[in-house]
């Protein structure tokens, strides 16, 4: 999970354009400025492609939180 968080900061810090961003598993959209719903599109797309995985529509729905976002990661990787 840790590893997977790595690789995330700088995702998070280059799509809401804010490198001091630290995410954790609690982080949602409330706890970053500038998170739209198109900002939440990007950084979908630049999660799949970090992680080379695709997300369906229902999984990107049901994720709340970025803990939710990494377990989603996990399942994929396997």
């Amino acid at each position: 999970m840790d590893e997977i968080k790595k690789r995330l900061n700088p995702i998070f810090g280059k799509v809401f354009k804010d490198t001091s961003i630290v995410v954790s598993e609690d982080t949602t959209s409330n706890d970053i400025e500038n998170w739209s719903s198109l900002n939440h599109m990007d950084l979908i797309h630049a999660v799949e492609s970090e992680f080379h995985i695709k997300f369906n529509l229902r999984e990107v729905i049901r994720m709340d939180n970025v803990g939710d976002l990494i377990k989603t990661i996990q399942s994929k990787a396997l």
